[in-house]
């Protein structure tokens, strides 16, 4: 326990050395997509309940399903997984330092397949240090619930300056 805090106490401290533009997010659940998350999974169980298939195939299903579930729900809507994304720091350049909930500090650069909506922003994001095709791929869906004050706004701003997507979703933010 005295080693978990003293990680998390010298993750801050790097944190708090790290070039910055300004723009620091701290992430929190969003409760809309807590509920979305979990009805769709309930409407994704019930399907498979009627199938027409033998009783020991849906339940081998549904189990499997469930356990799948389970992982993304803790990694990417509870943010308690240990490999789930508790701050974003993002830098004047094309990339970002990412904090995970284990203390780890990754270097990761923002993709270009970034979608930015009026409500939504589903940040792809690529770890500069990892080898192969899959691993180090991070993706997070970021509502303005999930983040504090205005800071969905800058991020929507700053992602619009990195020419990551450059249309103009709101009157607001034509400024």
């Amino acid at each position: 326990m005295k080693a978990e805090l003293l990680n998390l106490q010298l993750a801050e401290i790097q944190l708090e050395k790290l070039p910055s533009s300004g723009l620091i997010l701290d992430l929190k659940p969003a409760q809309l997509l807590l509920k979305v998350y979990l009805g769709f999974f309930i409407l994704l169980l019930i399907s498979l309940a009627l199938l027409p298939i033998p009783n020991w195939m849906i339940v081998v299903l549904i189990l499997l399903l469930s356990f799948y579930f389970q992982f993304m729900f803790r990694k990417h809507l509870l943010l308690n997984h240990p490999k789930s994304i508790d701050k974003l720091v993002f830098t004047d350049m094309d990339w970002c330092f990412v904090q995970l909930n284990n203390s780890k500090i990754l270097k990761a650069t923002i993709l270009p397949e970034t979608i930015l909506t009026e409500h939504l922003v589903i940040l792809n994001l690529k770890e500069l240090s990892s080898q192969g095709f899959f691993s180090g791929n991070y993706h997070l869906l970021i509502t303005a619930t999930s983040v504090t004050d205005n800071y969905f706004w800058q991020l929507k701003r700053y992602l619009r300056l990195k020419k990551l997507n450059t249309h103009v979703d709101t009157k607001d933010d034509e400024i």
